[in-house]
């Protein structure tokens, strides 16, 4: 009976022992990768960050102050065609701004959901603790996420600096024109 318990526990042992020899380069591809995809997405939200503001936000505010100032001070018909056209240009150009900051947060939470699943999935790889079948593919799914954020951001951040560049053209002009309506306003009084 004891000479049964202890071949047990050798075999247990050395069956232990085969299982936990790990392949250290086994992931060593996908933990590249994977580094090179955190780093990218770090420098990402770097770039939202950046883009996202408070000049920014505050150029929003004061676009969507003026846009109110403006609806208070116009009677109810405008018989201005120029004006009109000035103010629905300038109501765009706010409308879009405010957009593309809403999305940017949106991009930034996407940002962090995917680096905490790659950091996740790089601690299971290094610990061995992965699916072997399944690693590659979440690598891969991880890496078309970072590249659609990419895509995207390129879209969105150019569409932002339009939309930007247009708002500091009308912008001038939309003051201007409040001032004018302000002292037309003051004056009936």
């Amino acid at each position: 009976m004891d000479r049964f318990f202890v071949r047990f526990l050798l075999t247990g042992a050395l069956l232990s022992l085969l299982v936990s020899c790990k392949d250290p380069g086994r992931y060593k591809h996908e933990l590249q990768v994977l580094d090179t995809l955190s780093a990218q997405l770090n420098a990402l939200h770097q770039l939202i960050r950046q883009n996202d503001s408070a000049y920014n936000r505050s150029r929003i505010r004061s676009c969507e102050e003026r846009m109110a100032a403006a609806d208070r001070l116009l009677p109810d018909t405008i018989y201005d065609t120029g004006l009109a056209g000035l103010l629905m240009a300038y109501a765009d150009a706010c409308r879009l701004l405010r957009l593309c900051a809403d999305t940017l947060a949106d991009y930034s939470r996407s940002l962090s959901e995917s680096r905490g699943r790659i950091a996740g999935l790089q601690n299971d790889l290094k610990k061995d603790i992965a699916d072997e079948k399944k690693a590659k593919e979440y690598v891969l799914q991880e890496k078309q996420i970072a590249e659609n954020i990419v895509n995207s951001l390129k879209v969105l951040l150019s569409t932002r600096e339009e939309s930007m560049r247009k708002f500091d053209s009308l912008d001038p002009l939309v003051v201007r024109e409040s001032a004018r309506l302000d002292s037309i306003a003051s004056m009936k009084k």
